[in-house]
């Protein structure tokens, strides 16, 4: 999550603490929308979870499950993603 997007998504309310966040300023950016639901489960698409995706815009989300090697793989981007961030 770039820093300058931080404070949107805490005023929304859509974090709460003790959720805890990390910012980076590698990418203007940062586009990931993907759930890492469980060790087998992804939901991925244009989907951000904002009022507007829900009402007005048009937006996709497609759930894919029994997909371990898919789950590992997004795993394994959102943890570099993660490592790459400063809290």
């Amino acid at each position: 999550m770039s820093q300058g997007r931080v404070n949107p998504i805490l005023d929304q309310g859509l974090l709460r603490p003790p959720t805890k966040i990390r910012t980076d300023n590698d990418f203007v950016i940062q586009h990931d929308e993907v759930i890492i639901a469980d060790e087998e489960t992804v939901e991925t698409g244009s989907f951000n979870y904002t009022q507007p995706a829900e009402s007005r815009n048009n937006e996709n989300a497609l759930v894919i499950t029994h997909s371990p090697q898919l789950a590992k793989t997004y795993l394994t981007h959102w943890q570099n993603r993660w490592n790459r961030g400063r809290d």
